[in-house]
């Protein structure tokens, strides 16, 4: 596969006081996935690394830029 067949996935993320919002998008801004809230801790970031584990597994052919 190609450089020109990957797929780009975006992550994005809202910082709130005490919680945050990730949004996961493909390159037509379509979600890919519920977005997360999390809370501003360890936690919270674990969600978001299991999150990206998950697509990643499912869209294996996928580069994630956040």
């Amino acid at each position: 596969m190609g450089e020109l067949d990957v797929q780009r996935y975006s992550l994005g993320i809202d910082i709130g006081g005490k919680s945050h919002s990730v949004h996961f998008i493909d390159e037509k801004k379509r979600p890919l996935r519920k977005d997360l809230v999390i809370a501003d801790d360890i936690d919270g970031y674990h969600q978001v690394i299991n999150a990206i584990r998950e697509l990643k597994a499912k869209h294996p052919e996928a580069s994630f830029h956040g």
